[in-house]
């Protein structure tokens, strides 16, 4: 399905850019999940269940900006962030993967952990996202705009009135994330071989 939905800018001359990134992306998910290892140990049983999550929260957001259901893209798009943030957690300290593998309990809580990565260009794509999310006036007023030759009247769309500044924001940031993503899984992956 990933195959189909990253072609599916293809359509769109701003977005069409973006193409050859998303079916790079599909292609490396596919080659992560289904490049058996000759052994399932727990780095690679890691991978296998990140890859997995990873792609789900990226096919949603593709499906989701291709049907302009900017909303739900927003917390998807942060799930992806948290993600990224726990696998440079790990390549920080390998043992907490083990640990993930082998408890059912909660662990570290995520702001602990983007305490310790410390990314700041990630921390800022996160909180730029989580005040999308919350219900705080930025998050709230997301499609609320108001006349700029009248203040008393405003508008309130389906979508936001600059929806290709959104679908670059969230497609541009979605590639970054999914590659740097998938090349930590890949280091992981083949670490345990």
């Amino acid at each position: 399905m990933h195959f189909v939905l990253s072609g599916i800018f293809s359509r769109d001359k701003k977005l069409k850019k973006h193409t050859v990134a998303l079916k790079r992306i599909s292609k490396d998910l596919n080659d992560l999940f289904y490049d058996l290892p000759e052994k399932s140990d727990t780095e690679c049983l890691f991978v296998s269940c990140l890859t997995l999550r990873i792609r789900d929260y990226y096919e949603g957001i593709l499906f989701l900006t291709s049907y302009r259901i900017y909303q739900s893209t927003i917390p998807l798009a942060r799930a992806l962030c948290e993600s990224l943030f726990l696998l440079k957690y790990v390549k920080k300290h390998p043992e907490y993967l083990n640990e993930i593998m082998s408890k059912n309990e909660r662990l570290l809580h995520i702001a602990k952990i983007k305490a310790d990565v410390n990314d700041v260009k990630l921390n800022d794509l996160y909180s730029s996202l989580s005040d999308l999310l919350h219900v705080n006036p930025q998050g709230v007023k997301f499609t609320y705009y108001q006349v700029p030759f009248d203040p008393r009247h405003v508008i309130i769309s389906q979508i936001p009135l600059d929806y290709q500044r959104y679908d670059e924001f969230i497609l541009r940031s979605s590639i970054e994330t999914m590659t740097e993503s998938i090349e930590i899984l890949k280091e992981i992956k083949n670490n345990s071989r």
